[in-house]
């Protein structure tokens, strides 16, 4: 089949104005770009073809992408993002390797045993466990907003639209999460 050669600039433009459009909505809201392994291979492909750049902040992601126009801050994609007890990051780090099972939360889990929310695996999925105290701990993945058929993986993958909508709840550091599915454009 042949592949769709996408532009870096194409690529750029999109990104720029989802954060654009991000940040209209959510004028006060503290915003935080939290890297994963696509934003990562920018960074790879720099050491390896243009070692002279590194260091030079006008090639870094965050500059291409003009963030601090915008007010976001970005963050390194080992960040664990606290959201009263709640976990939030990326996923790449945590579903890998042998920690790569069927049900990506279920593996989330098992390495953290505790709480988590990602986003790596662009299905939308929760597990949850109880112990014998009767606490629970939930693991969610989320959907994406990217294409859900891209070339590198276009058949079979079970991607979904989606984001999550997390909620501190008390100063115990309770917390609700609304995982959120997107079907032909419309929020369920």
């Amino acid at each position: 089949f042949p592949v769709t050669i996408r532009r870096v600039n194409q690529e750029l433009e999109a990104a720029r104005q989802f954060l654009q459009i991000l940040r209209f909505h959510f004028k006060t809201a503290n915003i935080y770009f939290l890297l994963g392994n696509h934003d990562l291979r920018y960074q790879v492909w720099l050491e390896s073809k243009a070692v002279e750049l590194l260091g030079c902040e006008e090639f870094e992601l965050g500059s291409l992408l003009r963030v601090g126009e915008l007010g976001i801050t970005v963050l390194d994609d080992r960040t664990l993002i606290k959201a009263g007890k709640l976990i939030i990051t990326h996923g790449h780090l945590v579903i890998r390797g042998v920690f790569a099972p069927v049900n990506a939360t279920r593996g989330a889990y098992m390495r953290a045993k505790q709480s988590v929310l990602i986003g790596h695996t662009h299905k939308i999925s929760e597990h949850t466990e109880t112990n014998m105290d009767g606490d629970i701990t939930t693991t969610w993945s989320t959907g994406c907003l990217s294409e859900l058929s891209p070339d590198y993986n276009p058949f079979a993958n079970g991607y979904a639209h989606g984001f999550a909508h997390v909620r501190v709840t008390d100063d115990e550091g309770r917390f609700s999460v609304k995982n959120i599915r997107i079907f032909n454009g419309q929020i369920l």
